[in-house]
């Protein structure tokens, strides 16, 4: 499967950061963390538990795209909670998305114990509420260890097609 974006999605508290980092750092990719793309005016309306609107995300999704763009290759950290989120990510890319799973409890609890972050753990049930789940993603358990989740996603793909042997790793 030859890809040049990888995108590791999902709920707040999933682990996106630490999996999208652990796969960069594997690949020798380049990591983009969609949470340094936001602007400060979102970032202070989650810090107050204020769900974002497709209005306040638009921008953001698409200076995401421009950077994906501007990469050869490229892991995105990013929510991309919505069909329409990621369609304007990965427009004309290449990519594979990974959907880590988590039950609510369990994001709530990684979010309230995060310190240093703007999100506030009241926002894992809207974010629950927007989901739409991803049709072709790779699912893994947000409870996977780390290393056991990187390994999923390079069985995944180095057999996902066999005669396909354009896939650039580093």
């Amino acid at each position: 499967m030859a890809v040049n974006v990888i995108l590791v999605a999902g709920i707040c508290g999933c682990g996106k950061t630490t999996l999208g980092k652990a796969l960069a750092d594997k690949l020798n990719w380049h990591h983009v963390e969609a949470d340094e793309f936001h602007s400060q005016e979102n970032k202070n309306k989650m810090s107050k538990g204020i769900p974002l609107t497709d209005e306040d995300r638009f921008p953001w999704l698409q200076n995401l795209h421009i950077e994906l763009c501007q990469q050869h290759t490229s892991i995105l950290s990013c929510s991309a909670l919505k069909a329409s989120y990621r369609e304007t990510l990965l427009k004309d890319l290449s990519a594979l998305t990974i959907w880590l799973d988590i039950s609510s409890d369990e994001a709530e609890r990684r979010v309230a114990s995060r310190s240093e972050h703007y999100m506030s753990p009241l926002l894992v049930q809207s974010q629950l509420d927007t989901v739409e789940m991803p049709e072709d993603a790779l699912i893994i358990d947000a409870r996977t260890p780390t290393n056991q989740a990187v390994e999923k996603v390079m069985t995944y793909l180095t057999t996902a097609d066999q005669s396909d042997t354009d896939v650039p790793f580093g």
